[in-house]
């Protein structure tokens, strides 16, 4: 097995696991982008 692991047992763990998918695949970037920016301008 090669890459990062994260412990997905905790929500930290879970959470960057999660990030690191999403901002790594081009196709899901731009999506992923406009989720958190939507989510920090509230």
């Amino acid at each position: 097995m090669t890459g990062d692991s994260y412990d997905c047992g905790k929500k930290n763990g879970l959470y960057a696991g999660i990030c690191e998918v999403w901002t790594t695949q081009p196709e899901r970037r731009a999506k992923f982008r406009k989720g958190i920016e939507k989510l920090l301008s509230e």
